[in-house]
C-alpha cells in the first residue's frame, strides 16, 4: 500500500474514532423526553432516534465495539508505517503522536462540540449508527453474554423503585427547566407530581368551618340562604353537622322556586303544594376516606363529574369537605372567585427572621413560600405541628423551640391556637444552649 493510501486510511479512521466517540455523548446526554415529544409531533429525523433510545444500551455497546476497533487499527497502522521509517523508534513515535491524536480529535473535540447539542448531533448520526448496531449486533450480543456471565445480570429492582427513578429523572428535568420567570411553571409541575403524596385530610375543609344547611329548612328561608350563599354546594345535615345526609346545588335551589313562582301564576287560586325541604331537593353525598391520595381524588372528580365530596375517616365520622377547586389549588394557589372575600393575611413578615403566622396556615404553603423544611407527616397546619411537637395545649404568651424556631403563642380561640410568632434561631442560640447545659 503507497504512503499516500496509508496516511489516507489513518486519517479516515480517526475521523471514525471523532464520530463515535461523539454520537456516544449525543446519546447518553441527549433528552429522551424531548426527542420523544419532537418524534410524536412529526419530526422525522427524531424518529429515526426513537428506535435508538429504546435499545439504548446495545447501540453504545456496538459504538464502543467499533471505537476501540478504529482507534487500535489507526495505532497499528501508524505504528507500522513510523517503523519502516525510524525502526524501533517508531513504536514510541507512533504511541505518543496517535494517542495526542485520538484523545484530542477522536475524544475531546467530538464530546465537546456534542455536548452543545446533543439532540441534533444524535439525530444526524441515526442512519449510521442504526446501520453500525445491526451490523455489530451478534458481537454485542456475544459480549452482553459474557458480561452477564462474568459479572451477572443487572438488578434494576422493583416496581416501586423504577417509578421512584423515574419520578426524580422527571423531577431533575422540571429543575433544569429555565429558572426567573419560569419559577411559576416549575412550581406548578412539581406540585402535579406531589398530588400522590398529598391526602384529602390535608387540604380538606375542616367540619368546623364548613356552612351546612338543616334538612328540613324549607319555603323563604331556604330560598334566602340559597340567595346569601357564595357557595355553588352546600352540605345538607341532619341532627348534627357531621350527619351530612346530602348536598344542595344553590343553582338547582334557585331554578326551582323560580319555576314555582311562574307555575303559582298561572293557577292563581288552585291549591298550594307544601314547600320543598333542603332535604327534597339535595342529592346524595359522595363519601371519600381521608387516606385518599389526591391524584386519585383528582381523577375521581373527573370520572364522577362531582365538584364535591365529604370526607370521612376509618369510623365513619365526617371530618370535612373537599372540592375540586380545593385539588387544583394545591397545583396553581389559592384561587378567589369575584364575590370571594379577601382572604385574612396569615403571614406577616415582622422581620427579616420573625414571622407572626395563623395557626390555620397550612404547612406545605410555608415551606413553598420560605423553602423551610417543616415536617408535615404528622400535621398540616402550624397549629397541628405545635400540639405535636409540645405534646400539650400552650397557653397564651407561653415560648418554646420549635424545630429551627423560637415559638411564641399569640393568641387563641378556646383550645384553637389562632396566632402564633415564629422567630429563625440563630447558631450562637444553639451553643449558648449547649453552654447552659
Amino acid at each position: 500500500m503507497s504512503d499516500f493510501l496509508l496516511l489516507a486510511l489513518i486519517f479516515l479512521l480517526l475521523c471514525g474514532s471523532a464520530f463515535l466517540s461523539g454520537s456516544e455523548s449525543a446519546l447518553t446526554a441527549s433528552n429522551r423526553a424531548r426527542l420523544l415529544f419532537q418524534a410524536k409531533e412529526g419530526d422525522k429525523r427524531a424518529r429515526r432516534v426513537e428506535p435508538l433510545l429504546e435499545k439504548r444500551d446495545r447501540v453504545i455497546g456496538a459504538i464502543l465495539l467499533g471505537n476501540n476497533l478504529t482507534n487500535t487499527l489507526a495505532t497499528s497502522l501508524a505504528a507500522g508505517f513510523l517503523v519502516v521509517r525510524f525502526g524501533d523508534k517508531g513504536i514510541a513515535l507512533a504511541t505518543i503522536l496517535m494517542t495526542v491524536l485520538i484523545s484530542f480529535f477522536g475524544e475531546v473535540l467530538p464530546k465537546f462540540y456534542a455536548l452543545r447539542n446533543p439532540e441534533g448531533s444524535i439525530k444526524r448520526a441515526a442512519p449510521a449508527l442504526s446501520a453500525l448496531t445491526l451490523i455489530a449486533r451478534p458481537f454485542v450480543a456475544v459480549i452482553h453474554w459474557l458480561a452477564h456471565a462474568l459479572l451477572g445480570r443487572q438488578n434494576n429492582g422493583t416496581d416501586e423503585e423504577q417509578d421512584q427513578a423515574e419520578e426524580q429523572e422527571l423531577r431533575g428535568a422540571i429543575e433544569a427547566y429555565g429558572e426567573g420567570e419560569q419559577q411559576d411553571r416549575r412550581s406548578m409541575l412539581h406540585s402535579v407530581l406531589d398530588l400522590q403524596e398529598l391526602t384529602v385530610e390535608e387540604v380538606m375543609i375542616h367540619r368546623s368551618e364548613v356552612k351546612t344547611v338543616a334538612a328540613d329548612l324549607a319555603g323563604d328561608a331556604l330560598l334566602q340562604v340559597a340567595l346569601d350563599s357564595t357557595f355553588a354546594r352546600l352540605p345538607v345535615h341532619q341532627g348534627g353537622a357531621e350527619n351530612i345526609i346530602g348536598v344542595l346545588q344553590v343553582k338547582e335551589v334557585l331554578s326551582f322556586f323560580a319555576k314555582s313562582a311562574t307555575v303559582k301564576q298561572a293557577q292563581a287560586g288552585a291549591e298550594q303544594k307544601p314547600a320543598p325541604t333542603a332535604e327534597s331537593l339535595s342529592r346524595a353525598p359522595w363519601f371519600v376516606p381521608d387516606s385518599t391520595d389526591l391524584h386519585t381524588q383528582l381523577l375521581a372528580f373527573r370520572n364522577r363529574r362531582e365538584h364535591l365530596a365529604i370526607v370521612v375517616d376509618e369510623y365513619g365520622e365526617t371530618l370535612g369537605i373537599v372540592s375540586l377547586e380545593d385539588v387544583l389549588e394545591e397545583i396553581v394557589g389559592d384561587i378567589f372567585d369575584e364575590v370571594d372575600p379577601l382572604p385574612d393575611e396569615e403571614v406577616i413578615e415582622e422581620s427579616s427572621d420573625s414571622w407572626r403566622i395563623a395557626g390555620k396556615a397550612s404547612l406545605r404553603d410555608l415551606n413553598r413560600r420560605f423553602a423551610w423544611r417543616l415536617p408535615d407527616e404528622d400535621a398540616s397546619t402550624l397549629a397541628g405541628l405545635i400540639l405535636y411537637e409540645a405534646k400539650h395545649l400552650p397557653e397564651t404568651g407561653e415560648s418554646f423551640r420549635l424545630l429551627d424556631f423560637d415559638c411564641t403563642i399569640l393568641a387563641l380561640d378556646g383550645t384553637s391556637i389562632t396566632q402564633v410568632r415564629l422567630t429563625k434561631r440563630k447558631p450562637e442560640d444553639d451553643a449558648d444552649e449547649e453552654d447552659s447545659a
